[in-house]
């Protein structure tokens, strides 16, 4: 799937949910703060879970849920995490080197074997082609 559908159908997906729920490396989360303070400011409620257990919440059906990670590691060294992430069903979208979830059409993939500053540059197109597709068509008056 082109990632002009996947972006666009992510959108969509923002615009419905009730809360915009981040989960990922602290690297990647990291880099995605402008585009959290961006949403906050397009009214939709974002929230950064963390992926150790004891510290996260579970998320409800009506939220959409961003896993940022590169290699995967998180799910290593967080026993459960996509279990507890998806036990309420919420729509779940991956962005990193490899895809955990049973979808494709929910994954933004970042290629393998090149280096992380271009791996950082990729993460930071999809986060401003999501926040300007999603400013355009829902963001209102902002």
């Amino acid at each position: 799937m082109a990632d002009k559908v996947r972006l666009e159908h992510l959108c969509e997906s923002i615009a419905k949910a009730e809360r915009l729920i981040l989960v990922g490396s602290d690297e990647m989360i990291a880099a995605s703060l402008r585009f959290q303070g961006d949403f906050v400011v397009m009214g939709k409620t974002v929230l950064k879970d963390s992926m150790y257990p004891g510290n996260r919440f579970t998320p409800k059906s009506s939220d959409l849920v961003l896993i940022f990670s590169m290699t995967g590691r998180i799910f290593e060294l967080s026993y459960g995490l996509l279990a507890s992430l998806q036990s309420e069903e919420p729509e779940i979208y991956m962005c990193g080197h490899y895809n955990f979830l049973e979808s494709e059409q929910f994954f933004l993939p970042i290629p393998e074997a090149v280096d992380e500053v271009v791996e950082n540059m990729i993460l930071d197109y999809y986060l401003t082609r999501i926040t300007y597709h999603y400013a355009a068509r829902y963001g209102h008056d902002c």
